[in-house]
């Protein structure tokens, strides 16, 4: 992970773990377009499942909402699935306020992500 990447990919069988780390601000640009060019590389582009790991955000705005849209429509175009992990309360009110709760099922850790697939 280079410096200007708040994010790391990683692969658990067909399933991509996007995992953020601690920022102090999201730029949703600079992170929409890496993510997307790295779900594209060849290590990632035939994994259909995508778990995006939150445990590491304190604070999260519409942003990084547009963000995990973003992300969840690139699954349901490989007609994969999408999951959140490690959902903290300000994150988790955030996404019960905007009903994307009813959309993306929600999981203490990566792992229970992975097997609920």
């Amino acid at each position: 992970m280079n410096s200007s990447q708040h994010f790391k990919l990683s692969r658990s069988g067909n399933t991509v773990v996007v995992q953020f780390e601690p920022c102090p601000s999201f730029d949703p640009l600079d992170h929409q377009q890496e993510i997307q060019q790295q779900l594209s590389a060849s290590d990632y582009a035939d994994c259909p499942n995508i778990v995006v790991d939150c445990q590491a955000i304190q604070y999260a705005n519409s942003m990084f909402l547009e963000s995990l849209l973003q992300i969840s429509s690139i699954a349901k175009q490989r007609e994969g699935k999408f999951s959140l992990s490690g959902v903290g309360s300000f994150l988790k009110d955030l996404i019960h306020i905007t009903r994307l709760d009813q959309r993306w099922p929600m999981f203490d850790s990566v792992d229970q992500a992975i097997q609920s697939f």
